[in-house]
């Protein structure tokens, strides 16, 4: 086993700072990111310079390798993971709750990182608020720790030549790092090349490779090593200045970290001013609780950003983030980290005490969470007024046919497509067709574009089978309506969305063709923060607002105002609003009396929906009861 090297954990604390950084603010160090890139290659090298050797001497042991890396990471990691879900238990409401349920299972297991490639785009304003996204990273490694000693013990059984070795592990990192790059730059499997192990098999590999060349400040002259030294910071930087969320990553612009990470690991030990930096106390310090700094600084930072509902935080918010980050880092590796690491247990004291156990308890809250729909009673708010649908009513639901309203009237003339704005639509029109008599076939699928339309736009592999499916029901299902209701996020599809105004138009001309009757469905008022969350997180702190309730975009009233105009060339097209029930006068609200209809900032809540079908009941504005007298006359049987 190799000397303990202060510049390593110097390389450490560049690492866990420049992430820390970037999750503060992304415009502060575009590339900080690339901070989880240096440590993979560290690790590489690392676990490597330590298992090698033991192999090629007959005296490497599977158990007490998996017994370390036990010891050194899971301890911390089951305290995170518990503080996380008690906190979020305060604090979260139902629906993000059972997000991090789900997170907390999948770092359970190890696999944070397959369910993040299906569920979260990392930089994408969601993930921000999801405290064990982090652990995306952790589960890379733990799948590599399980790998990467079967791989050279069965190339060592094979051949001893160390030659045929770094041919076959230079082969592999080629493969790795050539389907990265080409996955990074595919819209549908992106994610893929940025969360899964194999592709990030190739960084790890770089710094095993390095350890297995045994060339660490070897045969080389002071001047070639310090012109390593030099490359290899000049790398680091570049890449920190380079790179940014929006670069093709990961695939051979890692290389900038990973290289840079090597050439230093290889050769700073004879540069002077680098080394000096790197083995600074502070430096080392930093380094030597990394681990725990990584895992403490982003649950801090995402609970703080879901109680002030803002990505960019004010001075004081960070002040207090990062204070309360060191703290639990020092806490957690004085506390935790070291008494458990030099834990003296065996192998089959170590599985139930620090695998079972905690496993255990982690996955029974979980469990707890997930069966409960999280916990809505914790809340005075009724359960249905969190959710945006009855999930059994036709959202992302596609396979089948599913029928809404009174399930005894005649069913195949209207139709309803939509998103998730088109989902609690679906609960507005099922309360009102169980009140009037009629009923009507509602497909959605949260998220998606233009399914109504033919545009084809990029979307995550899952999300872009869905919309295909919901596109070919559509399809399907509009020769035999009447009556199509089309309901959609309009703001950010009409103003980001490259040529959806003119999809929509196509769509529209055609079923104008047809005659047949179109409804487009308004988008009703959107608030810039979740309204719900922030009068019920307010009141758990007993505070006032974390964000201002009334200031709403303008936007929602611009995309109605477009569809207005765009309905209005055709005969049977037309623009139905629910304005009158949500702004009345000149002021919009989110409350009747004392009941929520927001279950966030711009999806109507199941409660709410039944609140508006009452009061469309007893109080009918005239587009609304001459589109209700028509659907109770067309589920009339003769």
């Amino acid at each position: 086993m190799n000397n303990y090297r202060h510049d390593i954990d110097g390389l450490r604390a560049i690492a866990v700072i420049s992430i820390l950084i970037f999750h503060v603010n992304k415009d502060w160090l575009p590339g900080g990111f690339i901070g989880v890139d240096v440590f993979f290659v560290i690790s590489g090298y690392l676990i490597t310079s330590i298992i090698y050797p033991a192999m090629q001497n007959n005296r490497f042991s599977l158990i007490d390798f998996y017994n370390r890396r036990i010891k050194r990471i899971l301890p911390a990691v089951w305290f995170y993971t518990l503080l996380t879900l008690l906190v979020a238990f305060f604090v979260y409401l139902p629906k993000d709750l059972l997000v991090v349920a789900k997170s907390a299972l999948a770092t359970t297991f190890f696999l944070s990182n397959v369910y993040f490639t299906r569920n979260v785009d990392y930089f994408s304003p969601q993930a921000e608020e999801n405290p064990l996204l982090h652990t995306w990273s952790l589960a890379v490694e733990e799948q590599f720790y399980v790998v990467w000693p079967l791989l050279l013990l069965g190339l060592l059984r094979f051949t001893l030549q160390q030659r045929s070795i770094l041919f076959t592990l230079l082969l592999l990192g080629l493969i790795s790092f050539a389907s990265t790059t080409w996955l990074a730059a595919s819209p549908q499997y992106n994610k893929w090349a940025f969360y899964l192990m194999p592709f990030r098999f190739g960084e790890l590999l770089i710094g095993g490779y390095l350890a297995i060349l045994n060339i660490t400040g070897k045969g080389w002259t002071e001047k070639t090593q310090n012109a390593m030294a030099i490359a290899g910071s000049l790398l680091l930087v570049a890449g920190f200045a380079i790179l940014d969320e929006h670069s093709l990553f990961p695939g051979l612009s890692a290389l900038f970290p990973c290289l840079g990470t090597a050439l230093l690991i290889a050769s700073c030990q004879r540069n002077k001013v680098i080394n000096g930096i790197l083995t600074h106390n502070i430096m080392t310090h930093i380094g030597k609780i990394s681990f725990s700094l990584y895992l403490a600084h982003w649950p801090v930072l995402a609970i703080m950003r879901y109680i002030y509902q803002a990505y960019e935080l004010d001075w004081a918010q960070i002040g207090a983030a990062l204070i309360l980050t060191f703290l639990l880092a020092e806490t957690t590796y004085r506390l935790i980290e070291t008494p458990f690491r030099k834990c003296q247990w065996q192998f089959r004291n170590i599985l139930p005490g620090y695998v079972i156990g905690p496993a255990f308890a982690v996955i029974t809250i979980c469990v707890v969470f997930l069966h409960s729909q999280g916990l809505p009673q914790r809340f005075d708010v009724p359960a249905n007024g969190f959710i945006v649908s009855d999930s059994e009513k036709c959202t992302d639901r596609i396979t089948h046919d599913c029928y809404i309203g009174d399930r005894n009237s005649p069913q195949g003339a209207t139709i309803l497509v939509g998103d998730s704005h088109g989902a609690f639509y679906t609960s507005l029109f099922d309360q009102l067709g169980k009140i009037h008599h009629f009923s009507l076939e509602a497909r959605t699928v949260s998220g998606c574009v233009g399914a109504f339309t033919p545009l084809q736009l990029d979307n995550s592999i899952a999300m872009l089978q869905q919309c295909n499916a919901l596109k070919r029901a559509f399809k399907s299902k509009q020769e035999e309506a009447d009556i199509i209701f089309l309901a959609e996020r309009w703001e950010a599809r009409l103003f980001k969305e490259n040529g959806y105004l003119e999809a929509l138009k196509e769509t529209l001309t055609a079923l104008n063709n047809q005659t047949k009757t179109v409804i487009l469905l308004a988008q009703v008022p959107k608030y810039e923060c979740d309204i719900l969350r922030d009068y019920l997180v307010s009141r758990r702190f007993s505070t006032t607002h974390f964000c201002d309730p009334t200031i709403m975009s303008d936007k929602v009233a611009r995309a109605n105002h477009t569809l207005k105009l765009l309905a209005d060339q055709f005969r049977h097209v037309s623009l139905l609003s629910l304005d009158e029930f949500l702004c009345p006068g000149d002021r919009c609200t989110a409350m009747v009396g004392n009941d929520f209809l927001y279950a966030d900032d711009d999806h109507l809540s199941l409660y709410g929906t039944g609140i508006l079908a009452n009061k469309l009941t007893t109080k009918t504005p005239e587009p609304w009861s001459l589109l209700l007298d028509r659907l109770s006359r067309d589920s009339v049987v003769d």
